[in-house]
Formats: structure tokens, C-alpha cells, sequence
């Protein structure tokens, strides 16, 4: 059984994903200011979170991975 995800201690996922995708933005400038990151994407085991932002709107897509099968 896996432990509940308690949501009055934990931020909800947009505003973790917004404040992720910021510092990878600023990570982004700093390495060359002429860049700007316009997606961010978190492959875990199992899952797949791809998150495109932009001042006005934040894209949150979270999808089930599986690795492609060797030949």
C-alpha cells in the first residue's frame, strides 16, 4: 500500500511545476542569456511530466513511460 500524498502540507503541482520550470529557465540564462527554456521534461521510472511555459499560461502534461523494447 503507498503512502497518501497529504495536500495541506505539500504545494498543489502547478505551483511546484511553475516554481520548477523557473529555476530551470534562470539555470537556462545563466548558462547563455540569449536562451529561453520553453519546455522542461522529467522522465521517472514510470512516468513522464512535460511542462511548457510561458508568461501567461503554464502546460502541465503528466503520462505513463514505458522504455521502448530492445531489438
Amino acid at each position: 500500500m503507498r503512502p497518501q500524498l497529504v495536500l495541506t502540507r505539500a504545494p498543489p503541482p502547478k505551483v511546484a511545476m511553475r516554481r520548477l520550470a523557473a529555476k530551470a529557465g534562470g539555470v537556462v540564462r545563466d548558462m547563455n542569456p540569449r536562451d529561453n527554456l520553453e519546455y522542461l521534461r522529467i522522465r521517472c521510472k514510470k512516468q513522464e511530466v512535460v511542462v511548457a511555459r510561458d508568461e501567461e499560461f503554464l502546460v502541465i502534461v503528466i503520462q505513463r513511460w514505458t522504455p521502448a523494447e530492445q531489438a
